[in-house]
């Protein structure tokens, strides 16, 4: 099933809680400031972008894909649904893992974000702009590149993942964007809600 825009404000603020993070403008209290600047594993992303899509987790395991989430893991149905929506192939393909506990990166949330809003890995734009609300481009076409980041070449695999969640908003106007650096909750949080297009009223 692909994900469902209509759906996708309500799912957020589910998803959102499942990390611990507040859409509230209020300030929030020190409990919320330590869950925002904390990780983000990838058993977590993945119930997360599955939630914001809108969309349940699979159900029925008898034969997990993934070795190292066996049927007994409670994000099984929500890695399960993410691999058969083509949103990840795996932790080290082609061997059969997903690594659930290992936290993500600011180039794979990136990744993770912009296949989940787009529907899918091919459909991640390699060249964008100018956005709606931010009228920010970026091309990570090799012959006519046109990019943001000075730490992010075309060549790496996450260029367009990288400038469409900044192309959306969602990552500070900075020139760097620190692709090997763990991702917290906020940012994540801020990744989803403007990678999917919901706007904080």
């Amino acid at each position: 099933m692909r994900w469902n825009p209509g759906r996708a404000s309500c799912a957020f603020l589910v998803a959102a809680a499942v990390l611990g993070v507040s859409c509230s403008k209020e300030k929030g209290s020190s409990d919320q400031a330590a869950a925002k600047s904390s990780g983000v594993t990838r058993r977590d992303v993945a119930k997360y972008v599955i939630q914001a899509r809108g969309e349940s987790p699979a159900s029925g395991c008898t034969t997990p894909f993934f070795t190292d989430v066996p049927c007994s893991d409670p994000g099984w149905g929500w890695i399960e649904k993410m691999r058969t929506d083509e949103l990840t192939k795996g932790c080290d393909p082609p061997k059969p893992l997903f690594c659930p506990d290992a936290s993500i990166t600011r180039a794979q949330a990136a990744m993770f974000v912009s296949r989940s809003a787009n529907g899918g890995e091919a459909s991640v734009p390699v060249s964008y702009g100018p956005d709606a609300v931010t009228s920010r481009s970026y091309s990570c076409d090799a012959a006519k590149p046109s990019l943001h980041f000075k730490d992010v070449t075309t060549s790496d695999i996450f260029c367009q993942h990288a400038h469409f969640v900044w192309a959306k908003g969602a990552i500070p106007e900075a020139d760097v964007f620190r692709p090997k650096d763990s991702v917290t909750k906020a940012e994540m949080d801020e990744m989803v809600l403007k990678g999917f297009e919901v706007r904080k009223q």
